[in-house]
This record gives C-alpha cells, structure tokens and sequence, in this order.
C-alpha cells in the first residue's frame, strides 16, 4: 500500500521519492494530497537522540534488511555520515540493487552488498536490523550473538518487542543500543506535525508509547 498510494497522489515529497514509499498522506484545503514518508527522519532523529551521530559519521556501517525499512533507515545514515554501508539481505539480488541505487544518489559514500553477514560485521562501527526477524511471530536474531562485539553499537527498527533479543545480547555485551521505538515514535511524532501543523511532546508520546507496548508484550507473554 505505502509504494501503491504514490500514483494517487498529487504531489510526493522528495524524500519519499527516494525512498519509494508513503506513509503520510496530507490532505490540504484545496483538495490536493501530499505523500511524504517520516520513517528516514524517524530513524535520523532516534539514532541522534540515543547513540550520537558521532558513533556513525565517518565509520562503516551495516545494514541487516534491504527491503522497505531498510530503504528509509539507509538513506537517514546517509543523513548521519556515514562513510561505507555494508548492506546484507538474505535475497542477495535486493541487497545488490539497493547498493547499487543508493550510490546514484551518494556517490561519495561507499556501499557494498554483503554477501557474508561475518564478514561484515568485521570492524564495523555498528549495524541496524531492519528486518522482522525478533518481533513477535519472528522467532531468532538477525545478527548471531557471537558477531558483535562489545565497542560496536546496535540498533533494532523493531518495537515489538520493545526490547528483542538482539537488543538484549548486545546490551548484554555492553553495546550502545537503539530500540525501534524512538524511531516509531519520532516518525509519528513528524505524521502528527505534517497532519495538524502542532509540534508534539515527544518525550510524553514515549512514555505512553513504552507503557502501552510493555503492557502488549506482557499480555502476549502471559497467552
């Protein structure tokens, strides 16, 4: 539906051109509809908020997941600086095109796709899964236990649960770690703004947010 909805509307944000999908759909007073797409400045503003654009700016990444999230989390690690992106999917040919697509629009950035998860973990400054591996209905971790180290941070696009188990052993570990829920929230939190022209209290959007999603996890634990 998120790419689907782009030939409907009348105007798309240039952001949500380069991502290829929609997730916020404004309807102004004249009738006309704008897509734009807060998932990119979501991850953006999360990641700064929590690890520090400084763990990322200059250093190699890498990127667990070449689909949709993946595509908005990639070009918001552009936004952060990133140096070198090491992109993995299980499809290798998505993980190909992705690479070879984000490189047209950041040719001073190196990407390369992955075809071995260990050996690109190797030296890496740190890694984001985006894909669904670790939430619920998802059983394992996208990156084994035994590939990260302790001076790499981790970040998860998963919010349920709040905290996976990658987010676990890397804590465990003693990386810097990110959950997904400060990016699900900073990209509501730009939605709302884009709908109602009102800036949000974020920091009470996250309260609500974690207690709503702990007292989830809870009751899918207790089933």
């Amino acid at each position: 539906f998120k790419e689907a909805v782009m030939a409907l509307l009348d105007e798309i944000s240039p952001e949500a051109k380069q991502i290829g999908a929609v997730n916020t759909v404004v309807i102004g007073r004249d009738g006309r509809t704008r897509g734009d797409n807060t998932d990119r400045i979501g991850f953006r503003r999360a990641f700064e908020e929590t690890i520090g654009k400084a763990a990322v700016a200059g250093q190699r990444a890498v990127l667990v997941g070449a689909g949709g999230a993946g595509r908005a989390i990639a070009f918001a690690l552009i936004d952060l600086g990133v140096a070198k992106l090491s992109i993995y999917d299980k499809d290798q040919a998505r993980a190909d095109n992705l690479a070879a697509e984000l490189l047209g629009h950041a040719p001073t950035i190196v990407f390369d796709s992955a075809p071995d998860l260990a050996v690109a973990m190797r030296g890496a400054a740190g890694a984001v899964n985006a894909t669904p591996i670790g939430m619920h209905g998802y059983p394992g971790v996208p990156i084994p236990d035994e590939l990260i180290a302790a001076e790499q941070w981790i970040a998860d696009a998963i919010y349920t649960p709040l905290e996976t188990k990658l987010i676990a052993n890397a804590k465990r570990k003693g990386c810097r770690v990110m959950t997904g829920g400060g990016m699900c929230v900073h990209q509501a939190a730009e939605s709302f703004r884009a709908f109602t022209g009102i800036s949000p209290d974020i920091a009470r959007m996250r309260a609500l947010f974690d207690r709503a999603v702990k007292e989830r996890d809870a009751k899918l634990a207790a089933a």
